[in-house]
């Protein structure tokens, strides 16, 4: 796990900010007190695991398990953790979020992780391998599988991560106070060694004693074994192939009875067809005899309809012998042509009376229609005479009125004073007025009674063509009256001759339909004929049908006894069969039963004597051995170059893997509980520095991983430092490693292929960040910062849905790796 660029959003003092490590190389973090350098290194172990679930009691464990609460800015209701890191051939950005609650505690919601693959040769683009969100616990489960971090994702503490590749703030010493569970568990993780733990454990649930899962199937089949043992003898083979055999003999012998029988039912069943086509055919012939006489009894009663019908039409033209019916004819057709000659006559007088009634009601009309206009006009004279007579009635109280005030020697105009002779002048020039107002009233009077004339003598008119109308319209009346009588003496007469012609046709069907009965007895002797043909074949064929029933019943017997000696038959084969398949299956279960035995015997035997839980136990001896001789040796070499000049004490490892201190005096050595701060704190260093040497040879997914440390320096002179120094130089092999330091001492400093200096604004809270002599270059930043901030659509080829078109020319990281190959031992399948 290489770390490439972290980005903080709303984290202590960091507002929105991204730091950016080289691949390889040591890089320094230094900066004034509070300015946020372990900030950075604990918000990568945050976004690695989130919070526990617990807070540690001890608040300087903090720094190495920090809480959502530790980290999100004071304020700030949300804030984030973006962690790139290369593991392998993959890029991989795990976002974890922050969450304020609005009761004011912190929580951690989960977030997201966005995997890359590196591009191949010739490919420019990262292609965009999976994105998606995770809870909290699902992401810390993602991200361990993803780097292969070998923690227990149950674990409240991710031990590996915080001992054997990163250094907290203040939890140097932590790694020596390990309780011994904790300690075994780290060395057996971080070492690789817990596989052959798991291996034997594994090997125990599998095949040690009853309850294992191999012991519980053998118990299981030696069960099965001894109850298909039994199951085999309870059945008699040679005993089922004897009655077998005895019944299918007697199949033959019944199956060629059954075939004689067959073969006389086929005849029978032929005859009794043939009896059944005669019957057919008889009782066809009877049939038609029977619809002949049932046509014959129809006729008959349509006769004696007809011959009552010709007496009631008889009785209805009043004749009594039929030979009257020419005669009677031939008068009712002269009755009926001298009515048809009156009505035509009455026809042509009502269509002249038609016409004469129609031109008096049109006469009558325009009568009304001048009538009408005349009185228009009357009505007109009358209101203009009216309004002439008021307007008369006006100046005739004006001059009245002007006479008065005239008397009086006042103008009527002006109210003025005037001469007798003024007045009289205004007077006249009334009168006048009033006199042709007289004139019009006079003439219109003319008029009005001139109107009134000619109104009176077309009222006149129009009443005598009125008199007219009513006398031609009684006339018509009288007609209309006449031609309906004589209409309906016409239809009279023309019914009784309807009636004369039915009786000829009824005298014609009578004859028809006693001619047709004639032949009724010769019907009958043939049907009784018949009836007595069928009644004998019928018995006949009622014989024949028993002897074929009793066939049938005998070939029934002999079928239930086949079917029965057949499901017997069948019946043993089943046993038979039966026998054969638990016979396969004890063999089977035998089978199995040796190969689990032996299998156990192999993997555990008797007591743990097994040849490969013993191998495992060497193996996992073995191994811890030589990693106990390789932590042991650089435990002590890493110790004795930290205190180099100053070898009062030394140390050890006991075969628990805890350290030892031990201090010379003029009395000998011996081992002491309390050294000095300082050399606690190399003590502390040196194995953990020895841990994360032999956890990255021993462990895979270690093997390229980083080393992070946060103020290791805590306790050290200046000598100390200086040694820690030229270790570390050591430790990077020449730059070829990452390594993380965060530090405020400056000797440190001199190590760094890059320096990042940190500053704070005090009175915004706002970190600054500053890269010193750094290796890389502005190009691999923006590149960084560009997946950290999630500006890829230039940079990637979505693998699940294409290119994204977008094309730009890019600055592309080369980052070397190296393949490794191993073996595959049989270990392998017992992880």
């Amino acid at each position: 796990m290489i770390i490439l660029g972290i980005r903080l959003k709303n984290i202590r003092s960091y507002t929105d900010k991204s730091v950016i490590f080289p691949p390889k190389g040591v890089t320094v973090i230094y900066g004034d007190v509070g300015t946020g350098k372990s900030t950075i290194l604990t918000s990568i172990a945050y976004a690695l695991f989130g919070q526990p679930r617990r807070a540690p009691s001890n608040p300087l464990e903090r720094y190495a398990y920090p809480k959502a609460e530790d980290l999100l800015r004071v304020g700030a209701r949300e804030g984030s953790v973006q962690l790139l890191i290369r593991q392998g051939k993959r890029l991989i950005l795990i976002e974890r979020r922050l969450r304020r609650n609005a009761s004011g505690s912190v929580r951690d919601p989960g977030g997201s992780i966005t995997v890359y693959e590196q591009p191949e040769k010739g490919e420019e683009k990262l292609k965009l391998v999976e994105s998606r969100t995770y809870t909290s616990t699902e992401l810390k489960r993602k991200v361990m599988e993803l780097i292969g971090m070998p923690e227990t994702i149950t674990k409240e503490k991710p031990l590996v991560f915080t001992n054997a590749i990163y250094v907290p703030q203040f939890s140097v010493h932590d790694i020596i106070n390990l309780s011994r569970d904790d300690r075994t568990f780290l060395i057996n993780t971080a070492l690789n060694i817990d596989k052959y733990t798991y291996s034997r454990k594994n090997i125990e649930e599998l095949a040690s004693g009853k309850r294992s899962v191999i012991g519980h199937e053998i118990e299981k089949l030696r069960t099965e074994k001894r109850s298909l043992e039994e199951r085999v003898k309870a059945i008699n083979i040679e005993e089922l192939k004897k009655e077998m055999e005895k019944l299918r003999n007697e199949n033959k012998v019944l199956t060629a009875q059954k075939k004689s029988l067959e073969e006389k039912t086929i005849k029978l069943k032929q005859e009794i067809e043939d009896l059944e086509k005669r019957i057919e055919e008889i009782h066809s012939k009877k049939e038609e005899v029977k619809n002949q006489l049932a046509i014959i009894k129809n006729i008959k009663q349509e006769l004696e309809d007809y011959r009552q019908r010709l007496n009631d039409l008889l009785r209805e033209i009043n004749i009594t012998n039929i030979e009257e019916l020419p005669e009677k004819i031939k008068k009712f057709e002269n009755e009926k042509i001298q009515i048809e000659t009156s009505l035509k006559n009455l026809d042509s007088m009502r269509k002249n009376l038609e016409k004469e009634i129609k031109d008096l009601e049109k006469k009558i009309d325009n009568i009304t229609i001048q009538l009408d206009k005349f009185w228009r006009e009357h009505h007109s004279l009358l209101g203009k005479k009216t309004s002439e007579e008021r307007t008369l009635e006006k100046i005739e109280k004006e001059i009245n009125e002007i006479n008065d005030l005239i008397n009086r020697g006042i103008c009527p105009v002006c109210r003025q004073r005037i001469t007798h002779d003024h007045g009289y002048t205004l007077i006249r020039e009334k009168e006048n007025e009033k006199n042709k107002i007289i004139e019009k009233i006079n003439e219109l009077n003319k008029k009005i009674k001139e109107l009134e004339n000619k109104i009176k003598s077309l009222e006149e008119e129009k009443n005598s063509l009125k008199n007219t109308l009513i006398n031609k319209r009684n006339e018509l009346s009288k007609i209309v009256e006449d031609i309906q009588d004589l209409n309906k003496k016409r239809l009279k007469f023309e019914e009784l001759l309807i009636k004369s012609k039915n009786i000829s046709e009824l005298i014609a069907k009578i004859k028809e339909y006693s001619e047709k009965i004639t032949n009724e007895n010769e019907y009958l002797e043939r049907k009784k004929n018949l009836e007595e043909q069928l009644d004998k074949l019928k018995k006949h064929k009622k014989l024949k049908e028993k002897d074929l029933d009793s066939l049938k019943e005998k070939i029934s017997g002999i079928d239930k006894q086949i079917a029965s000696n057949n499901a017997r038959i069948e019946m043993n084969e089943e046993r038979i069969k039966e026998y054969e398949e638990i016979s396969k299956k004890l063999s089977d279960v035998k089978e199995r039963l040796t190969v689990l035995e032996n299998m156990a015997n192999f993997l555990y035997g008797y007591g743990g004597k097994g040849p490969l839980y013993q191998l495992i136990s060497l193996v996992e001896d073995r191994v811890r051995s030589i990693a106990y001789g390789k932590f042991r040796s650089l435990f002590i070499e890493y110790f004795l170059r930290l205190m180099e000049g100053h070898e009062i004490i030394s140390v050890d490892l006991d075969p628990e893997f805890k350290p030892v201190v031990r201090v010379r005096t003029d009395r000998g050595s011996g081992e002491i509980t309390q050294p000095s701060g300082g050399q606690l704190t190399s003590v502390s260093l040196a194995y953990r520095l020895a841990l994360n040497a032999v956890a990255r040879g021993m462990t895979p997914q270690l093997r390229k991983s980083t080393l992070i440390l946060d103020e290791p320096t805590y306790g050290f002179s200046p000598e100390r430092v200086e040694k820690l120094r030229e270790l570390l130089m050591e430790i990077s092999s020449g730059g070829q490693r990452q390594i993380i330091v965060v530090t405020h001492d400056r000797t440190l400093l001199s190590i760094g292929d890059c320096k990042i200096r940190l500053s704070i604004d005090p009175r915004l809270n706002e970190t600054s960040i500053t890269y010193e002599e750094c290796i890389i270059s502005n190009e691999y930043k923006e590149y960084i910062e560009n997946l950290l901030y999630k500006r890829t659509k230039h940079l990637i080829t979505d693998n699940r849905k294409g290119s994204i078109e977008t094309k730009r020319e890019s600055f592309k990281p080369v980052f070397k790796t190296k393949r490794t190959r191993r073996g595959t031992s049989i270990l392998d399948y017992f992880k």
